[in-house]
């Protein structure tokens, strides 16, 4: 399984990079394990405040990621 996952904001400058394609050996994950696994990966992500989007949908909680999908980390934003 691969999922592309981009980053932005501040979360570009924690990881050093804008995106990064992961590969998984189960074939559905949830949102929860695929931030533990980048906190893991990135650790200064665990001081990073980010919302989950995928597919384009923003998620609240934890979220089933499948192959294939489009995965953005979002740090707070605020409107003007």
């Amino acid at each position: 399984m691969s999922v592309n996952i981009k980053f932005f904001g501040n979360l570009t400058e924690v990881t050093g990079l804008d995106q990064i394609t992961m590969d998984h050996a189960s074939p559905v994950f949830g949102s929860d394990i695929l931030k533990e696994k980048l906190k893991n990966i990135y650790p200064a992500l665990g001081a990073c405040k980010f919302t989950v989007a995928v597919n384009q949908i923003v998620t609240s909680g934890n979220q089933d990621i499948h192959d294939g999908d489009e995965v953005a980390l979002l740090p707070p934003y605020a409107g003007g």
